[in-house]
């Protein structure tokens, strides 16, 4: 090859690389912005950060069975989940690296994989909020419609597992509306604000395998949590 052609070409090469280093930087910049202003107007960080319980009491609805459901969260800690499934109380609960699950007169503890599932629930308001702290990869694509009254911005996620998703954050009040991952589709809709932050007061799951609903959500921050409620019951 020519050497001239060479260098030409090693030079356009190289300026590709540094314009899409940029857009990247950029794209980076305009997630981290989106981010803050999301934050701002849930509540503020400051406001989220003085949560050190919760408690909500909320009606799962889904292929016809309505399911009353109360969760119990210290975050980063600890939830307690009961619900009353067609007649039969079942209690899930994960405290630290433990875990157990007791239905009617049986209980046994949770393997490690359900775990850590269980784990990653107790962050209250999604890793979004602490998305630095939660090593989420997070990428600025681009403005969407959503409706025909409302654009969003998505926001293309990596988690620390490698998974993908995507979030939609409303243009107009920075609220969060949409997250899809794995072809589910979770919606956040009718915010409300409970002492000062503001929590999706219905939340609609949509999947191939069907759509569920929760809602008539009720949050209460910072009840008093009983020293007995993450542990495991006596067999």
């Amino acid at each position: 090859m020519n050497t001239t052609i060479k260098n030409i070409r090693n030079l356009a090469l190289g300026a590709m690389l540094l314009v899409q280093t940029q857009v990247q930087a950029q794209d980076d910049a305009k997630a981290n912005e989106i981010l803050d202003q999301h934050v701002k107007a849930i509540g503020g960080r400051e406001k989220l950060l003085s949560v050190k319980s919760i408690r909500i009491k909320q009606l799962i609805s889904s292929n016809g069975n309505d399911i009353p459901q109360e969760i119990i969260i210290i975050p980063g800690e600890a939830m307690r989940s009961e619900m009353n499934a067609m007649g039969n109380k079942v209690t899930v609960c994960v405290n630290g690296n433990e875990g157990w699950q007791s239905m009617g007169t049986q209980t046994m503890a949770l393997p490690a994989e359900y775990i850590k599932s269980m784990k990653s629930q107790t962050d209250i308001f999604g890793p979004l909020v602490n998305h630095q702290e939660a090593k989420l990869q997070v990428k600025f694509v681009g403005v969407e419609k959503f409706s025909k009254k409302e654009e969003v911005y998505k926001l293309q996620l990596k988690d620390k597992d490698g998974n993908d998703s995507e979030a939609y954050i409303s243009t107009k009040d920075y609220m969060l509306v949409k997250i899809s991952a794995k072809g589910t589709d979770v919606l956040f809709l009718d915010y409300k604000t409970f002492d000062g932050i503001l929590m999706p007061q219905v939340i609609e799951m949509v999947s191939a395998a069907g759509k569920a609903v929760i809602a008539e959500r009720t949050v209460e921050l910072n009840p008093k949590i009983e020293e007995n409620t993450f542990k495991m019951p006596s067999k």
